[in-house]
């Protein structure tokens, strides 16, 4: 959804304004029906976090664009979620859920558990396998402490320290820019995908993962190329080739179609 803004503070993208706002306030409709609370709370939280380090007179352009587009959402959802109901059923179908989903029990799951291997880890997905566990998720829905699970309390640290700081500097960075840009956008993303990856498993899903590609490169655009001689390319060619006919080929193994893993996208089976 952030990366809906780029519309709105990018020139050459100004023609599609309206459709980005169209399509950012069905998505907007639709954390609401969905009761998304992690994905609105990190949008709302990291806009705020723009809001107060863009320089004072682009604030305006900043919110305005963004608060039209969540006012028509969060208008649609009324009158056909929470008002058409009452006319046609004569009650409230509509009901905000409470609770924290299961998620504060596998969160004391893993402080309970993670004094025995503290250091290592128990190992890449491991979570997904968990014995004892209170619920049968593949993730912990908390991106850190499914590092601090997964990998250890040293990369659990390195990667909260690291973010932090990446955000702080970004934000930084911000207050030193003139106008409006897609870095604007970015940072306003990113910081939207830490708070959120806080709330839910989504440094696990393969749409997350690849619009954090998307935007890692558009971050990266500005940096220096690194030449790469074309033996060596084709060499990295062959070897990710190899690799991935491995990889397919173990898929069809016959303990893993019964297991169903590894877990990948539905059923953890390619061919399937």
């Amino acid at each position: 959804m952030p990366l809906l803004c780029l519309s709105f503070y990018t020139h050459e993208l100004k023609k599609f304004r309206h459709l980005a706002m169209l399509a950012f306030s069905f998505l907007w409709l639709i954390l609401l029906q969905s009761e998304a609370r992690g994905a609105v709370l990190a949008i709302i939280v990291s806009a705020f976090l723009v809001y107060y380090s863009v320089p004072t007179s682009d604030r305006k352009h900043f919110t305005h664009p963004l608060l039209t587009a969540i006012a028509i959402g969060t208008g649609i959802w009324l009158v056909l979620i929470v008002i058409l109901p009452l006319f046609i059923f004569d009650n409230d179908i509509w009901q905000l859920r409470g609770g924290s989903s299961g998620r504060i029990a596998m969160w004391l799951y893993i402080l309970q558990e993670i004094p025995q291997r503290i250091f290592m880890g128990y190992g890449p997905m491991s979570f997904a396998w968990a014995e004892g566990k209170p619920l049968l998720n593949a993730h912990p829905h908390n991106a850190l402490l499914q590092f601090l699970y997964e990998y250890g309390i040293g990369v659990f640290w390195v990667v909260t320290v690291w973010s932090l700081l990446k955000l702080t500097t970004l934000f930084r960075n911000i207050k030193q820019t003139q106008e409006l840009n897609a870095n604007t956008v970015i940072i306003f993303a990113l910081c939207s995908a830490w708070i959120y990856s806080l709330f839910d498993g989504m440094i696990v899903m393969p749409l997350s993962q690849a619009l954090l590609t998307a935007l890692l490169a558009i971050n990266c655009q500005h940096y220096k190329v690194i030449t790469v001689h074309i033996k060596w390319r084709l060499l990295a060619t062959l070897v990710i080739i190899l690799l991935s006919i491995v990889l397919m080929s173990s898929l069809n193994h016959p303990e893993l179609n019964q297991a169903m893993y590894p877990r990948l996208w539905l059923t953890g089976l390619i061919d399937n």
